[in-house]
């Protein structure tokens, strides 16, 4: 009877050895299932994001025609500009705005002038350090602005009307795309 009770206590051993194996063994297969559901969420996150990225590039490609994709890019990973940032902006178009009105009203003989106060607003632009992608490339698409404007105004000047036009379309342009940029640079 004594060795049936051995061999009955080492069978429990045993069982309790094969359970505690089983045990660690579906563990080990939770530990990994749960690596693998992490795995793919984050998969599923990735393509989430790329998919949202694919969406806003052609929504700013609406907007802004000539914008390639890797710009489009940058901009939406671009941090947004600092309400100061977005303050001197506005306050430099509203100069350029007004010296434009004048410039606008001069006869033709008198706009060296109104055209270097337009050439000074654009130098201030032209020494502005940007601080963003977004806040570059918005700036960008202004010095075009503001250097195809003077260049119609200069070609107006020469009495050279087909080149005048011609800069004016290009600013006029370019001025919109500066516009849209700095309203989807600024923070909300």
């Amino acid at each position: 009877m004594q060795a049936l009770w051995k061999h009955g206590g080492a069978m429990k051993y045993g069982i309790l050895a094969a359970i505690a194996v089983m045990g660690i063994a579906f563990y080990f297969m939770h530990q990994s299932n749960k690596e693998s559901m992490a795995r793919i969420e984050a998969s599923q996150q990735a393509y989430t994001e790329q998919q949202n990225k694919t969406v806003k590039v052609a929504e700013l490609q609406k907007s802004l025609p000539d914008l390639r994709e890797s710009d489009a890019l940058k901009l939406i990973e671009s941090p947004k500009m600092s309400d100061d940032d977005v303050a001197f902006y506005k306050d430099l178009s509203g100069r350029w705005f007004d010296a434009l009105k004048v410039a606008g009203a001069t006869p033709r003989i008198d706009l060296s002038g109104p055209v270097q106060e337009l050439q000074k607003l654009k130098r201030d632009l032209d020494a502005r350090q940007p601080k963003t992608d977004c806040e570059d490339m918005m700036r960008a698409e202004l010095l075009s602005a503001y250097n195809h404007t003077i260049d119609g105004f200069l070609e107006f000047m020469m009495k050279n009307e087909s080149q005048s036009g011609a800069n004016t379309r290009v600013a006029l342009d370019s001025m919109d795309a500066a516009t849209f940029m700095l309203d989807y640079c600024k923070a909300s």
